[in-house]
């Protein structure tokens, strides 16, 4: 899929669950600064597995289900918490060391780290330890630059947001990027993956 289409359709699907996205947004950005505020490092790493959820609700509207706002919080709910907790807090970590070497190698890192929300939003249960990260090594392959090209596009957009204080990133860029990121995610799997999805 074009990037251009890519966009054009996650606009339209967010749009017709236009609530749901936006709470999904606005409830993680809300969790994430409350507790980081209170605890600033402990409070950010007890509560990463959320943006597991927040990708969980982006996949389901990606694939033509009603997002449920409930999945945002499943990442809490289940035994998986302390697994997905970690490999969150290593994907971070590991970011931190690349970018200590050298500004590309650190962005290069991100890139391939990228689909692991989506990974773990998708088949947490079965993901074991850092399987996830090397998943995402593996899925972005090949498609490093067509990420980095997809964030610049939305560039002018966080423009407009640092205009209007915010507002705007939260009211339609963040549910824009988000949509758009869980189709990139869809678009860049295996045949073998989509296969298994639909059984």
């Amino acid at each position: 899929m074009t990037r251009s289409l890519m966009k054009q359709k996650a606009k339209t699907l967010f749009r017709d669950q236009y609530s749901t996205t936006l709470l999904a947004v606005l409830l993680t950005l809300l969790i994430s600064v409350g507790a980081g505020s209170i605890l600033p490092l402990i409070g950010a790493v007890l509560i990463a597995p959320i943006f597991v959820g927040r990708s969980r609700v982006f996949l389901d509207i990606a694939r033509g289900k009603k997002g449920d706002i409930d999945n945002l919080l499943d990442p809490f709910k289940d035994e998986q918490y302390a697994d997905r907790m970690l490999v969150l807090f290593l994907k971070a970590l590991f970011q931190f060391l690349w970018f200590l070497l050298l500004i590309v190698p650190g962005i290069v890192k991100t890139l391939s780290y990228a689909m692991v929300p989506y990974i773990l939003a998708e088949d947490g249960v079965n993901v074991k330890n850092t399987d996830a990260i090397t998943m995402s090594r593996e899925m972005m392959d090949g498609h490093k630059m067509r990420l980095f090209m997809l964030y610049l596009s939305f560039i002018g957009w966080y423009i407009l947001g640092v205009l209007t204080l915010g507002i705007l990133t939260v009211l339609y860029v963040e549910p824009y990027v988000q949509q758009t990121l869980a189709l990139f995610y869809d678009d860049i799997k295996t045949p073998k993956q989509q296969v298994l999805d639909t059984e």
